[in-house]
């Protein structure tokens, strides 16, 4: 049911990078608050893995962020 809007949001360049760009931003503010997480915890395993899954959501906000350049340079050379 949803496959039409899905392919709608999705076929265009420019909407596509915004997307990313957005998915990028959420990625990277998790990754903030689960350092902020790691600094307030005393648990040194949890905080290890609190800072672990940090590293985590900010390579994905770094590759979501990529791929979104990569999309408005395409979309800026049409």
């Amino acid at each position: 049911m949803l496959k039409p809007l899905h392919r709608w949001i999705w076929a265009d360049a420019r909407r596509r990078g915004r997307k990313l760009l957005r998915f990028a931003e959420t990625e990277a503010d998790g990754g903030r608050d689960l350092a902020r997480a790691a600094e307030l915890t005393r648990d040194t395993v949890l905080r290890r893995l609190y800072f672990r899954h940090a590293g985590d959501e900010q390579r994905h906000a770094d590759l979501f962020g990529r791929r979104a350049r990569e999309f408005a340079c395409s979309a800026m050379r049409r």
